[in-house]
């Protein structure tokens, strides 16, 4: 399957068992028809029933630009499938400011984004950053609440 014009993994072959030289990692056959040998087994994506049912959160997701980054591309060529097969099973929260996350992410696939549903989050004014500041100095760190005017 071709994710905006690149090749996602289709199929993870382990290395072969005896071999006159051993292998490293996996070959890795893209839905493309090319194969890449000797990935990093820290490279490769496994979903399994025995790993689903949890979340999956990635913050500051719109770092992944799948527009500017091949590598990029394919991760979210790979959330899109696991959102899309794996929907009951698995949540998947894309953190991030909503305008990079709109531009980088949602711009560059119509069906990514029909796959999320979006939760906004109100940033903090000074008062309230500065009560949040004011309470740790207080009850965690060990610092004046007087601080938290000047932070």
């Amino acid at each position: 399957q071709m994710v905006g014009g690149v090749a996602v993994p289709q199929v993870v072959v382990p290395p072969p068992a005896p071999a006159p030289r051993r292998r490293a990692g996996y070959r890795v056959r893209y839905t493309d028809g090319t194969e890449e040998d000797d990935v990093a087994p820290h490279r490769v994506r496994t979903l399994d029933a025995e790993r689903l049912g949890g979340v999956l959160f990635i913050d500051e997701a719109y770092d992944l630009e799948p527009e500017k980054n091949a590598v990029g591309a394919a991760i979210v060529g790979e959330l899109m499938s696991a959102a899309e097969e794996h929907r009951d099973k698995l949540t998947i929260i894309l953190a991030g400011y909503e305008r990079d996350i709109e531009q980088k992410l949602f711009a560059y696939n119509a069906g990514f984004a029909s796959r999320f549903s979006r939760v906004h989050f109100d940033d903090f004014d000074e008062r309230e950053l500065a009560a949040i500041f004011a309470m740790y100095c207080a009850d965690t760190w060990r610092c004046s609440t007087r601080v938290a005017l000047v932070a």
